[in-house]
């Protein structure tokens, strides 16, 4: 399943469970944000490593806030959980 598949079967269960439309673009776009990333880093390890080493990236070269890295850490915590299947 490539990411645009995920994405849009996250958004589909998005929808299922009646989240606000502002959760949903805020979910996508992290969503579409990390696998920019992906493509762009190549990281190596686990899924568990990739999703740690976004994290570290958002807070160290990008510094954004705690809130918005828990924002970010939702989002891709849903999308590879309804999005990828993966726990």
């Amino acid at each position: 399943m490539n990411a645009n598949q995920a994405i849009e079967t996250m958004r589909g269960v998005i929808r299922l469970k009646h989240f606000a439309l502002s959760t949903e673009r805020c979910y996508v776009d992290w969503a579409r944000r990390y696998a920019a990333w992906l493509i762009r880093v190549h990281p190596t390890g686990t899924s568990e490593q990739k999703f740690a080493a976004w994290l570290t990236h958002l807070a160290r070269d990008l510094d954004v806030s705690a809130g918005t890295q828990n924002q970010a850490f939702n989002a891709l915590r849903f999308f590879y959980t309804h999005g990828l299947g993966q726990p």
